[in-house]
């Protein structure tokens, strides 16, 4: 923890979901807020709460718990980042990277500003290396509430489907 208002972190090869890097106004959010989710173990998941970070456990029925042939990446805890694309833009360095899972090889990289972050919301993102800050948005009247925000962060997509048949 960087000091008692606000805590920085780093996770990576985590998961991606419920993406809204354009900010469209969508059922759960309002336009121009732009978010996503990440899927975090159990131990950063308890890190994170420890911080005062408010994790998502999902719900996991009995007949996908007890059954070890049934894929549970779904049912790990998650937690939602804010993205600000226009504070401080100069420290916020988002990119999104093309590689072949086949070769390892990293075909592109490519650094994302407000007018081309949205792309990732129709993009497969494998994975993604990030970091982020807990701020603490109002310690007068709701002391321990924090929220956490998208420093930096890299997308991977793997594109080796579409070698061959797009001829990349």
């Amino acid at each position: 923890m960087a000091n008692e208002r606000n805590a920085y972190f780093s996770i990576k090869d985590t998961k991606v979901t419920y993406k809204n890097f354009s900010g469209a106004e969508q059922r759960y959010n309002p336009a121009g807020k732009r978010n996503f989710h990440i899927y975090v173990s159990e131990e950063q998941a308890n890190v994170l709460r420890d911080a005062g970070l408010n994790v998502k456990d999902p719900y996991v029925p009995d007949s996908i718990a007890n059954d070890p042939t049934k894929d549970t990446e779904s049912y790990m805890p998650q937690y939602k980042l804010k993205i600000n694309v226009n504070a401080n833009s100069q420290f916020n360095h988002f990119t999104l990277t093309k590689f072949n899972s086949e070769t390892n090889e990293i075909l592109e990289s490519e650094e994302l500003n407000a007018n081309t972050l949205g792309q990732l919301d129709n993009l497969p993102i494998v994975k993604m290396n990030l970091t982020f800050n807990a701020w603490e948005y109002d310690p007068k009247d709701n002391p321990g509430k924090r929220t956490a925000w998208a420093n930096n962060f890299e997308a991977f997509v793997d594109v080796s489907k579409f070698m061959n048949t797009y001829e990349l």
